[in-house]
């Protein structure tokens, strides 16, 4: 018990050295000040968070002079006198002997010791007591350097130094450079203090991009900006190169880069810089070709759909010069190599100073594992953007590998490119379309139309033509090389096609699945297709690629080792509809559901004699175990089958009936299913 003691009165006498503050009496004369009558002055610092009017003064005697008292722990303070709950406060003078400026905001400085401190009466807003003439602020010339040789700046603009101390203004600060080699200079008269400031030119035309963490720089909230502490003496900071916390490199000077862009030699500035999960965008050796020089590309796994690389050095400012398009050449080419085929690439041109200039088109990838040289036709731009302004100056350029597709759908994936240059000019060449309407459901004397990107969806501004009247239709339309999207359409979009995403000869955007076509330097007569189909009619298409596992549907399950699937009715519309049903423990399940196991019909397989509902009872499952079931529908006249519709069951657990609707190509046929329990 007496050891205990001890410790605790040890462990007190500690305590209160550790915590010991210093009593701090402030004194503020506001005889001079414009405070309305009746205000209760206040001292703010960073000793109370600035809290407002938690540390209110008095005026005993009456005298104008207000006093306060607070303890305070020793250590280094910034302060102020305001009043009314910051209704006003001090205007102090940067420079001036009592006074700190640190990042545009000045205010009275304080150190405290262990001693109690009765500080001097000073007058609101000065260093001095009332009527004494306070001294004049120190103050320094400073003179910044900046070294633009390198930057890229356009002929003629002006550099100039804007920060705290000009309240970033613009041009009042403009730098001259007297001998013309490239290194621009101005002197300014500061007061002592801290500063941000940054290099721009021509009144904010264009800035510097600088990078967070550097040497010379802070960073607060979005803005990177260079840092400067200024004294009493003069100073001549030393000539920094525009964007850089160092001078400029003095070895070779590389020429800003131009089309066409190929990634070789040592004389130009190459760049890339990747974005929203592209940042590991670096340009290295061909891994097909060790004598030349590519951009790698790797899309993280998560990356965001739009996930690209820009092409362009450092400074942000791509090419030397705008690319050259005009009315008879709109198009650029890119030599691409992909991982697989069947991915859109985007290419964006853009001006550099100006991102809302711009125009976007996409390319489609028909090689795996190889190069392939693709074409962007800027004059069929991407849906939903800008076209193609010739009287735009865009000379900075971005690549999207994929576009449109997440990271988390795919994966993480290497892409290469390199060489982008404008395409060779080339004439239109006739493209005919063909659609046997024979099998769909088109009024009579309707007329097919053929809509796409190269047409803008216009409607009937490509009617088709029957000529022998044999069901099958056609058009011919001269189109440049490039790549499009397309549907078959009639009477001016009354009706169109329905195709099936994953089919061999569609593409799907968002919610929209349309027919493609790569058009190249020869005339083409593309083969006649179904309406609503990849094939002819009377041939089978290969069914659709199986979707990632699809959720949704519900079963019953009432033994521990089977679990009941009912649907019905089984014929709609006057077609016989059949019915295969996959299923897999839902932790081992197949990508493609078509290779799990599969339930086994009876000769009529699934048919229920065509209008009453029927089952599945399916047997032999493991007990307590989540299954995953997928259904599919199909019908007996041309076997084309729909998306599957599946449903996530444990054994010996249950569920709630969800209606379901298939759609199935069947001459524009729509066939609802409905699964329900038993």
């Amino acid at each position: 018990m007496k050891k205990t003691t001890l410790l605790f009165c040890l462990f007190l006498i500690s305590s209160l050295g550790l915590f010991a503050q210093t009593n701090v009496t402030f004194k503020v004369d506001m005889n001079q000040s414009s405070m309305p009558a009746g205000s209760i002055p206040e001292v703010n610092g960073s000793f109370n968070n600035w809290c407002g009017a938690c540390a209110p003064m008095s005026d005993v005697n009456s005298d104008g002079v207000w006093e306060l008292t607070i303890p305070l722990a020793t250590g280094a303070y910034e302060y102020k006198f305001s009043y009314n709950n910051w209704a006003g406060q001090e205007a102090l003078i940067p420079g001036s002997t009592c006074t700190v400026t640190n990042f545009g905001y000045t205010n009275r400085s304080l150190t405290v010791g262990s001693t109690a401190m009765v500080l001097p009466t000073v007058c609101y807003g000065s260093c001095s007591a009332c009527g004494v003439t306070p001294p004049p602020p120190t103050q320094a010339q400073v003179t910044f350097k900046v070294d633009v040789s390198q930057s890229g700046l356009p002929v003629g603009a002006i550099p100039e130094v804007n920060g705290t101390f000009n309240n970033w203004c613009g041009s009042c600060n403009a730098m001259t450079d007297a001998n013309a080699d490239g290194i621009w200079e101005t002197t300014i008269l500061l007061n002592s203090g801290s500063y941000e400031y940054k290099f721009s030119y021509s009144t904010w035309t264009g800035q510097e991009t600088l990078v967070p963490g550097s040497s010379c720089t802070i960073t607060t909230g979005a803005n990177t900006n260079r840092s400067l502490t200024v004294g009493s003496t003069a100073v001549v900071l030393p000539s920094v190169c525009y964007g850089l916390c160092t001078a400029c490199s003095t070895g070779p000077s590389l020429t800003q880069m131009n089309l066409p862009v190929t990634f070789e030699g040592n004389t130009v500035d190459y760049g890339v810089i990747g974005f929203e999960g592209a940042e590991a965008s670096t340009i290295v050796t061909d891994p097909t070709n060790p004598s030349n020089t590519v951009v790698k590309v790797i899309k993280s796994a998560s990356a965001q759909p739009w996930a690209g690389t820009t092409i362009t050095a450092a400074a942000g400012l791509g090419l030397a010069s705008p690319v050259p398009f005009s009315a008879s050449n709109t198009s650029m080419s890119l030599k691409v190599w992909s991982p697989d085929a069947g991915i859109q690439v985007r290419l964006k041109v853009e001006n550099h100073s100006n991102p809302t200039h711009s125009v976007e088109t996409e390319a489609t990838t028909t090689v795996a594992n190889g190069w392939q040289t693709l074409v962007f036709n800027f004059a069929n731009q991407a849906t939903g953007t800008a076209p193609l302004n010739l009287a735009y100056s865009l000379d900075k350029a971005s690549v999207f590998m994929n576009f449109s597709v997440p990271g988390s759908s795919v994966g993480e994936k290497t892409y290469y490119f390199d060489d982008l240059m404008m395409a060779s000019p080339s004439l239109p060449v006739p493209v005919t379309f063909n659609v046997d309407m024979s099998l769909s459901a088109m009024p009579a004397g309707s007329i097919p139309e053929v809509n796409g990107t190269f047409n803008n969806w216009c409607g009937n501004c490509n009617a088709m033509t029957d000529a022998n009247s044999d069901g099958i239709w056609e058009t011919t339309i001269s189109l440049a090389a490039g790549s499009y999207e397309y549907k078959f359409s009639y009477n001016s979009w009354s009706g169109e096609e329905t195709l099936i995403s994953g089919s061999s000869c569609t593409i799907t955007t968002g919610a929209n699945t349309n027919r493609t076509l790569s058009v190249g330097s020869t005339a083409m007569v593309l083969p006649t297709v179904c309406w609503n189909s990849c094939s002819a009619c009377g041939v089978t298409p290969p069914p659709p690629a199986p979707p990632l596992q699809p959720a949704g549907l519900v079963a019953n399950s009432p033994t521990t080792s089977s679990i009941f699937v009912a649907c019905g009715p089984n014929q709609v519309g006057g077609n016989n509809i059949l019915y295969r049903l996959f299923y897999s423990p839902t932790a081992s399940a197949p990508m493609n559901p078509q290779t799990a196991s599969e339930y086994a019909f009876g000769s009529t397989g699934g048919d229920g004699n065509g209008v009453g509902p029927f089952g599945f009872n399916v047997t032999g499952l493991q007990a307590a175990t989540n299954y995953t079931f997928w259904l599919y529908q199909y019908n007996t006249v041309d076997q084309l089958f729909s998306t599957p519709s599946s449903v996530s069951e444990t054994t010996l657990g249950g569920g709630t009936a969800v209606p379901i609707t298939f759609t199935v190509d069947m001459n524009q046929s729509s066939m609802p299913a409905d699964l329900f329990q038993k």
